[in-house]
């Protein structure tokens, strides 16, 4: 897989999580504070787990993320999926 968005709200443990989630989606790099980023194809490294506020497909200008390849997921939905959510 290219690379991973996950993204919710201040908090809810994106960061606490991270090590978690970047197993469950098989990524080798995380990288917090996506929000840095203002343009979609500025996300280069590929088996990056990218960890935001907003949901980036609203944010981000340039060339759609899906283009790109990147998935992107809600926290508690990845967490769901890596068996860890409710």
């Amino acid at each position: 897989m290219k690379s991973v968005i996950v993204h919710g709200p201040q908090g809810c443990g994106k960061t606490r999580n991270a090590e978690a989630l970047k197993k469950h989606f098989r990524l080798s790099h995380i990288v917090e504070e996506f929000e840095t980023l203002r343009r979609a194809n500025e996300l280069r490294a590929e088996g990056t787990l990218y960890l935001a506020l907003m949901d980036p497909k609203q944010t981000c200008r340039g060339p759609a993320i899906k283009e790109l390849g990147i998935r992107v997921v809600a926290f508690k939905d990845a967490m769901r999926q890596c068996g860890r959510g409710t």
